[in-house]
């Protein structure tokens, strides 16, 4: 009976190995070509626990304005401070962290961060680390988005003031005319 104790826990530490192996070889998740509309990563652990995560995405030709934001949870999903130390947030040109560091944020106390910047087309990953702290345990929130060009805001801006110049003056047109 001893033996088949002994024999069933090294069953369970292997098991438990070949687990955290297959864990280790998930690929990075891919957010696809960033949109204005934002996308929303969440990921929570226990008390003491450490974090890496990586996100894959890409710049379009039409949104070079990058923002992404971290911020710690508590175990209900409510943002907290306090929950998650030393909260990272790196930017890096290229897949799966390896290329050039495009900027990079940290927050002692888990709380919100900003990575804004302006990219040129191609593909970019984002790291979120950290520990988490909280008693309940906790974790972050990763939030990114792609924003139009500034060039793009000042083309909208003049044809609105185009069509409000042309609707002035049909207006005073009108009053001349009656």
């Amino acid at each position: 009976m001893n033996l088949f104790k002994k024999l069933l826990w090294v069953v369970l530490i292997a098991a438990t190995a070949v687990m955290a192996s297959a864990q280790a070889q998930v690929p990075n998740p891919d957010l696809g070509i960033l949109s204005p509309a934002a996308q929303t990563k969440t990921d929570f652990g226990t008390s003491g626990s450490t974090f890496v995560d990586i996100f894959n995405f890409s710049i379009g030709a039409d949104h070079h304005g990058f923002l992404g934001t971290a911020v710690g949870l508590a175990p209900d999903g409510t943002p907290t401070i306090g929950t998650i130390s030393n909260l990272t947030l790196t930017l890096f040109a290229g897949s799966d962290a390896t290329g050039a560091t495009k900027g990079s944020v940290t927050s002692t106390n888990g709380s919100l961060i900003d990575l804004a910047g302006t990219l040129l087309a191609g593909n970019y990953s984002a790291k979120i680390s950290g520990l988490v702290s909280g008693t309940l345990g906790g974790g972050y929130q990763f939030v990114v988005s792609a924003n139009p060009e500034p060039a793009e805001w000042m083309l909208l801006l003049a044809g609105l003031m185009v069509v409000g110049f042309m609707a002035r003056r049909r207006t005073s047109l009108l009053v001349a005319a009656g």
